[in-house]
């Protein structure tokens, strides 16, 4: 960003876009650690979809599955 004899730095405008585990890519603004994942999880079985977020551990399925 800008500096400003060191009183101000403007925000960076950036987008992270670093790999996440899940392989989304990190959409903060140049983030040292990126945030857990928010877009919908994307694992799914016969029975089930997951309905939480990537960056949250899925839940078994109720089911017996094949995996």
């Amino acid at each position: 960003g800008k500096c400003y004899q060191g009183r101000f730095h403007s925000p960076c405008t950036y987008r992270c876009e670093r790999l996440l585990v899940c392989s989304h890519k990190c959409m903060e603004p140049c983030t040292r650690n990126c945030p857990p994942c928010q877009r919908p999880c994307e694992n799914c079985c016969k029975h089930s979809n997951c309905m939480k977020t990537c960056g949250e551990p899925c839940a078994p399925c109720v089911e017996p599955c094949e995996w």
